[in-house]
């Protein structure tokens, strides 16, 4: 309209665009090679929550969720191996008076067939992870972790 300033939101000549919003402007990326730039909140956790919760068959070694413009800013998962610290060292058995009882595996949880998953962040971020930095942590609760800091 006359006399008005023009407008990013309506693409008018001569606007500056509008700056993304953190909450906004993230891409996915996962260890199978999908990469997809999410612009809304509710896409990203769905996309999360699927890659999360995906069998250890699905071959995901890594998820990324990096700000596309803040670049710095990001949230990763990394499959938790059975050499991670926090384990003790058994196997996916122990030996029990002569009998075997299944032991959840460190990286699978072999009773449930669910990959365990570590979290890393950068500086930003990392102190609203609490004591989920460096925890073994299930899909569920990976998926929980993720929507509380994205």
């Amino acid at each position: 309209m006359p006399g008005e300033a023009p407008s990013a939101d309506r693409g008018e000549p001569g606007s500056a665009p509008s700056v993304p919003s953190r909450d906004t402007d993230w891409v996915f990326a996962a260890s199978n090679g999908f990469a997809h730039r999410v612009g809304d909140p509710e896409e990203l956790h769905q996309l999360l929550a699927a890659a999360l919760q995906a069998p250890p068959a699905a071959g995901l070694e890594w998820i990324q969720v990096q700000h596309a413009v803040e670049t710095h800013v990001y949230v990763a998962f990394d499959v938790a191996d059975g050499t991670d610290a926090a384990t003790d060292g058994t196997d996916a058995a122990t030996v029990t008076d002569g009998a075997t009882d299944a032991v959840d595996s460190p990286a699978t949880g072999t009773d449930s067939g669910q990959q365990k998953w570590r979290v890393s962040a950068d500086e930003s971020t990392r102190p609203a992870m609490g004591e989920a930095a460096g925890a073994v942590l299930t899909p569920d609760e990976a998926t929980q972790l993720a929507r509380r800091l994205l």
